[in-house]
């Protein structure tokens, strides 16, 4: 009875937000709206210990623990040796600037690799060749009449701070990436105007230490260091945004941001258990950060929720780490704007089972499930449009009216064609739901990027997943670039500023 219902509601919200689009292909895209793409540093670059550069820790896991990626991955490729050399954007960086001025990009979204301008994480030790390396990619990005939007932080974090201190679980990262984004700002903010701290933290605070380092240490304290990471993450932002304010605003008048992982809960049913459940989850997932950044503090549901849980589980006190007041007044209002990545849609139910061994998985009490009409066989996520517009509507009306970019969003193939029509048609439908939310609901939407400029090394699915809108041979050792289909039909709406 219950999928039932959960089917029919799906089916309802899919008419609510779908079919009330149909006849307004008149809409067209602000002046002001900018098109871009984006890729990361690890997912790209290659060259990962080439003119001085650090071990990341995804460096270490690749050469460590490579058998976690093939896992993964399911790759019958050697996956050390295809981290290493990734894109080979480090030689050939030249090349996806290309690709991105053809495109007819107004931005070009990038990370810089901290262990490629401090290889051992900390300020002691600066590489030159990494500096020159940034700006020679920069100064090419604005030749090439795009605007750079730079990232500090998209996973790659130093391998020192990970395997021996702890990473962001251990309070000494803070002052760590502070250190490290002063030196950044310094130099290289006299171009980049648009800044992002970190990319999904909740990935890597939460989904990459529990697919990863859970699989490979028995004594992983789950339920415990994600809170932790989470938290300091929270407090090196606030701290980077402080800093940046007091120090760099004013010359450089650039706005900073974090970009957050951004999930729609539906309610599986219209039940007060579930639709508490869905509200519940949208908390624990993109209010876990967004909330503190807002409002200085977690949302009170995961403060009573983990408080109760933690005692039930005879813990001494809350496992969800306490702001001190002096941080919660340093920490609220520090976004300029929202940054956001939607990726998928869940149905969302009820479930307040209390597990023995505590779990972030568990702790908001709610079970997901996907209905199969959302799922494209030859998409690694959901396809809910429909979805895709509640969650931006969500961040509108419940965190305040700022306004917001979409700062990574693609079709996660499982083939390589560049005759990529499923690609197409997932990039009309979703840039349609952008168009309704700018006429419609009203919303500042001011930017959407597509994940990603050409394909990539993706992080744990390595080389399963392709998301470019230019193709990456990765079995030739010259890693051609070839724009698919989906590059052409980016250009005319980048052009036409209407689908």
């Amino acid at each position: 009875m219950k999928t039932s219902r959960a089917i029919l509601l799906s089916f309802q919200v899919i008419l609510g937000y779908s079919v009330g689009c149909l006849g307004h292909n008149d809409y067209e895209f602000p002046k002001s709206f900018d098109f871009g793409a984006v890729t990361a540093s690890f997912a790209i670059e290659g060259g990962w210990n080439a003119d001085g550069k650090g071990e990341s820790v995804w460096d270490f896991i690749t050469h460590e623990i490579p058998e976690i990626v093939e896992a993964e991955s399911g790759a019958n490729y050697n996956i050390t040796k295809a981290a290493e050399v990734a894109a080979d954007s480090y030689h050939r960086f030249e090349e996806d600037i290309k690709a991105a001025k053809e495109i007819g990009l107004n931005f070009y979204r990038f990370s810089i690799s901290w262990t490629r301008i401090l290889p051992h994480g900390f300020n002691f030790h600066v590489n030159q060749a990494g500096i020159d390396y940034y700006n020679k990619l920069i100064d090419a990005i604005i030749a090439a009449n795009v605007t750079p939007v730079a990232t500090l932080l998209h996973y790659d974090s130093p391998a020192v701070g990970d395997p021996f201190l702890g990473g962001f679980s251990n309070e000494l990262a803070v002052q760590c990436f502070v250190d490290y984004a002063d030196l950044v700002f310094g130099l290289f903010g006299d171009r980049i105007r648009y800044w992002i701290t970190f990319n999904a933290p909740s990935k890597l605070c939460n989904e990459f230490p529990r697919k990863i380092l859970a699989k490979n240490s028995k004594y992983f304290p789950t339920g415990i260091y994600e809170y932790t990471c989470a938290h300091n993450v929270i407090k090196a932002h606030a701290k980077t945004y402080r800093l940046y304010e007091s120090k760099y605003k004013t010359s450089q008048k650039g706005l900073l941001s974090i970009s957050l992982e951004l999930t729609w809960h539906e309610p599986a049913s219209n039940s007060k258990e579930d639709i508490e459940a869905a509200s519940r989850a949208m908390d624990f997932t993109f209010g876990w950060f967004a909330h503190p950044l807002i409002h200085g503090n977690y949302p009170k549901s995961m403060i009573h929720t983990i408080g109760e849980l933690s005692k039930k589980q005879n813990f001494t006190s809350s496992r969800l780490s306490k702001f001190t007041p002096e941080e919660i007044i340093n920490i609220k209002g520090t976004l300029d704007y929202f940054c956001v990545g939607p990726m998928q849609t869940y149905l969302t139910s009820a479930n307040k089972e209390i597990p023995k061994i505590p779990s972030t998985n568990t702790d908001g009490q709610y079970s997901v499930q996907v209905n199969k009409s959302w799922i494209d066989p030859n998409n690694f996520y959901t396809n809910t449009p429909w979805g895709f517009r509640k969650a931006l509507n969500y961040v509108w009306n419940s965190y305040g009216h700022k306004q917001i970019s979409i700062t990574e969003h693609g079709y996660a193939a499982l083939d390589d064609s560049l005759n990529d029509s499923y690609r197409i048609d997932f990039m009309k439908k979703y840039l349609e739901q952008v168009l309704l939310l700018i006429h419609e609901d009203k919303v500042d939407i001011g930017s959407y990027s597509v994940l990603s400029l050409i394909d990539i090394f993706y992080f744990e699915y390595a080389l399963k997943i392709k998301f470019g809108l230019v193709q990456v041979d990765f079995n030739n050792n010259e890693f051609p670039r070839t724009p698919k289909n989906s590059a052409k039909y980016y250009t005319q709406v980048i052009k036409n500023r209407k689908l």
